[in-house]
């Protein structure tokens, strides 16, 4: 990728972002953000050229065209490809995927050591997922690592409290990015 100068970028998402933006807005508009920031920091040198896209939207050319308004004038003339499973036709799409499932492999295995709970993998149908979820609930509050919007964490409080999850306003809402030359120099070889 580097010597035919493509560039990947990875824009990490905390979750105080994403619950703050479930109050304002909705998760199609934070996913058009955060690919419209991933791209932009993939700076370009005022040529052409095509961005791909796996569509995070139910209508693939609406996704493309919002992250296309999103990215704003200086990349008006590359072509956007929008599609559903992208990944699965085309290698580009492929690999950022694979990039995407280690980075967050890893950042799940991270912050599990960092609290000292297993987290399992993070996906609701997770045993140790669950499992932690409960622990993570214990207190007067979720625990920042969790979405508190999640509909997971919303049940799992409601079940332990008698109460709704309280609301988190953005407080540590702040992305984090790095490019490929970063992720290949840290502990994703």
């Amino acid at each position: 990728a580097i010597e035919r100068s493509w560039n990947i970028e990875i824009v990490e998402c905390e979750s105080s972002r994403i619950d703050h933006n479930n109050i304002v807005s909705n998760l199609n508009e934070l996913e058009v953000t955060l690919f419209s920031e991933a791209i932009e920091n993939c700076k370009h040198n005022g040529g052409l050229g095509s961005i791909f896209l796996d569509a995070c939207d139910v209508d693939q050319e609406r996704f493309g065209n919002n992250v296309k308004s999103k990215l704003g004038p200086s990349w008006s003339d590359w072509r956007i490809i929008s599609e559903h499973s992208m990944d699965s036709s085309n290698s580009l799409v492929a690999a950022s995927s694979i990039v995407a499932k280690v980075t967050r492999d890893y950042a799940m295995q991270e912050l599990s050591n960092e609290i000292g709970i297993d987290l399992g993998s993070g996906y609701p149908s997770d045993p140790k997922t669950k499992s932690s979820i409960n622990e993570l609930i214990s207190g007067n509050k979720p625990h920042d690592c969790l979405r508190w919007t999640w509909s997971t964490v919303q049940r799992a409080w409601e079940e332990m409290h008698g109460t709704s999850v309280p609301i988190r306003f953005e407080d540590k809402a702040i992305s984090s990015q790095t490019n490929i030359q970063h992720w290949i120099e840290g502990n994703h070889k």
